[in-house]
């Protein structure tokens, strides 16, 4: 019985191809957030919000896409004040995401104080930006 060598082939791919073959890539957790608004942004001292006339916070969350909570706080009161929102509690149009806040008082000295917003995603990635806002 003769054998016989046989040559192996070798299979070569394009960038393309490889591309193909591995599908599209996203990013599953937060980078980044930018342009935070506050709205208004200075108010008197003690003035409480309602229904008719709320406190609004919007965030642009284009650098992180799967946020499922928010985190809004503001330092170096006293309370210290803060919330917490899952996503389906604002309202989104395009990479802005916003909510109102009813019932938002701040009692502290007049001054201005940072809003600190934070994107949180479910596997444990966040995003941090701020804004302030100015206590007459």
């Amino acid at each position: 019985m003769k054998y016989r060598y046989a040559k192996p082939t070798m299979i070569t791919y394009h960038r393309e191809e490889i591309m193909d073959l591995i599908g599209p890539v996203k990013t599953q957790y937060c980078a980044s957030c930018s342009d935070v608004t506050a709205s208004p942004s200075s108010f008197v001292q003690g003035k409480t919000f309602h229904a008719g006339d709320p406190f609004q916070v919007s965030v642009n969350t284009g650098g992180c896409t799967a946020f499922q909570q928010v985190e809004i706080s503001i330092s170096g009161t006293s309370p210290f004040i803060f919330f917490q929102f899952d996503r389906s509690d604002g309202s989104e149009s395009g990479n802005i995401w916003s909510i109102d806040i009813i019932d938002f008082q701040v009692l502290d000295d007049r001054g201005d104080y940072p809003v600190v917003v934070t994107l949180l995603d479910g596997q444990g990635g966040s995003a941090s930006c701020q804004t302030t806002i100015s206590i007459d």
